[in-house]
């Protein structure tokens, strides 16, 4: 068996002559200059309204006004990167300008670590989030004021995140706006279902060296804009709720799925009081197994898990967990 080299050659686009065309709602764009440039030079060209977004896979802007332009995780846009442009102006196309000899600029700032406040100090209990945004399929941007017990987190090494039970699955700091008051998390999390997965989200703020849990759920949804930074999403941490004392549930628990009925996709949510092995099965109504979700050791706390039907026929299933001696069972309706 001979191998085989393919060789592809090409010329850079014609920038001036070659307008990218967008409609209402979400757009795939390509970034045709052969050099980077900041969001706000790329896109001087397009006439943005304010809380249209432009992501990449890791981060994301948002137009603000014409006075401060684009703000957010994303600061420049760079050759062989994807973007999707999310705008609610009509049809419209636009050049990107001619700026090939741009100097190198960085591509996906990574806010979470671009904070500079904590070399300065020591933050023994500032935690390692991370988050691999190529192990998911979609994402969500979620833009955020972040209280503590009701007072503004401004501190730019302070973090927020949002898990699926012990999982990050995304990660920023906070960020001061010009022309904006305080500081906005510009935050976007990622999942591998499009809907229904029930994330939690936690605060860590650099002024007390402490993580906290904010109250309620985030509810997933791809491509969803959660937010803007002229009226963010609220997230509020209450001094009560720092990590340790309520991240364990006090008692085992199996939540019913969400959204039920579901198709193909839906979420199930589970408590251990402690860390278990855990178990965590489909059958169909003749008691037959059909997937297993969980088999594996966990820690205490909160966990969600997607369960997707895939080919499955509509009807009832049951879903059964085992973790030590708990034992729950509940049911869920498919309908295609």
């Amino acid at each position: 068996r001979q191998s085989s080299v393919l060789a592809q050659r090409g010329v850079p686009v014609d920038v001036a002559t070659t307008p990218v065309v967008v409609r209402p709602g979400w757009n795939w764009i390509g970034y045709l200059p052969q050099a980077p440039m900041p969001v706000r030079q790329a896109l001087v060209g397009f006439e943005a309204r304010p809380g249209d977004v432009l992501k990449s896979q890791s981060a994301f802007a948002q137009y603000v006004d014409a006075t401060t332009g684009w703000a957010g995780s994303l600061s420049a846009m760079a050759p062989g990167a994807g973007y999707q442009l999310f705008t609610t102006s009509t049809d419209v196309g636009f050049n990107y300008p001619l700026a090939a000899a741009l100097a190198a600029q960085p591509t996906d700032i990574d806010v979470a670590a671009s904070g500079t406040e904590e070399a300065e100090r020591s933050l023994v209990n500032r935690p390692d989030w991370k988050v691999d945004p190529h192990a998911y399929a979609y994402n969500m941007s979620v833009t955020a004021r972040v209280l503590l017990g009701g007072v503004p987190v401004t501190d730019g090494a302070s973090l927020v995140a949002a898990f699926a039970g012990d999982v990050v699955r995304g990660v920023a700091s906070l960020q001061t706006v010009a022309g904006l008051n305080g500081a906005l998390a510009f935050l976007m999390v990622h999942g591998n279902a499009m809907q229904g997965e029930a994330l939690t989200v936690r605060l860590y703020d650099a002024a007390t060296d402490s993580i906290y849990v904010v109250a309620g759920v985030l509810p997933f949804e791809a491509n969803a804009v959660r937010g803007s930074t002229r009226e963010p999403l609220v997230l509020d941490a209450s001094t009560a709720t720092a990590a340790g004392e309520v991240d364990v549930p006090t008692d085992f628990a199996l939540d019913q799925n969400y959204p039920n009925p579901f198709n193909p996709r839906t979420t199930i949510r589970y408590a251990l009081a402690e860390a278990a092995t855990v178990r965590l099965v489909i059958y169909d109504v003749l008691g037959r197994e059909v997937a297993r979700v969980v088999d594996a050791k966990q820690t205490a706390g909160w966990h969600t898990v997607a369960f997707d039907a895939g080919d499955f026929a509509s009807g009832v299933y049951v879903y059964r967990i085992e973790a030590g001696d708990f034992v729950q069972t509940r049911r869920m309706l498919l309908v295609r």
